[in-house]
């Protein structure tokens, strides 16, 4: 009898294993189709451009993400504001330096959502989620979160987010009042800003 018992009990575990794994989706990122936008603000001006990611997946069970992990290609590093071509290349080259991501050392930066809750903002009713996760970054992890806007459609996931990390919490010093008091009016802003669109598919 006892034996009886422990097979129902493994069997019901079993099953609802079964069940949890075929609620459950990953949705695969469109790389091709889905972006990030950089900005990074000094005194007198700011700087636009772009990375790319590398690949990307979200889980999701009954339209709720209960997981996902991004790779962001620091190679992919662009500049989009600046005409000058001797001028914008030295910039990209600047921000590649061991000054800021030293790409050379660190070619991929990871963000791990560890978190998903639904969230409203006063300021943007689009606005439906809050994610949390852990942003890794010259070797360096760090946790952050942000507001998001995520849409569920009938070929995939759409999600929209705006948001700023401080760069100093990565070891990226340059120019920082922050940390240095003599730069006078030179210095750049430790916030840096990104705008994403992410498209993705089953």
């Amino acid at each position: 009898m006892k034996q009886i018992l422990i097979y129902i009990f493994l069997y019901f575990i079993f099953a609802g294993i079964l069940v949890s794994q075929k609620n459950s989706e990953s949705y695969k990122l469109l790389t091709d189709k889905s972006t990030i936008e950089w900005e990074g603000k000094k005194v007198l001006g700011s700087h636009i451009g772009n990375v790319k990611f590398e690949s990307g997946f979200l889980n999701v069970k009954n339209n709720l993400i209960t997981g996902g992990e991004f790779v962001i290609d620091m190679k992919s590093i662009t500049n989009t504001d600046i005409e000058d071509k001797e001028y914008k290349d030295k910039l990209i080259t600047h921000l590649k330096s061991d000054d800021f991501f030293n790409v050379s050392k660190y070619t991929k930066a990871l963000f791990k959502i560890t978190k998903v809750e639904q969230f409203k903002d006063d300021e943007n009713s689009n606005i439906n989620f809050k994610i949390f996760g852990d942003m890794t970054i010259k070797g360096i992890k760090n946790p952050i979160s942000f507001p998001v806007i995520i849409r569920f459609e009938d070929k995939g996931i759409f999600a929209r987010a705006k948001f700023s990390i401080d760069r100093t919490k990565w070891k990226i010093k340059y120019k920082s009042a922050s940390i240095f008091s003599d730069l006078g009016d030179k210095f750049i802003y430790d916030d840096i800003w990104f705008k994403m669109d992410l498209f993705f598919s089953k």
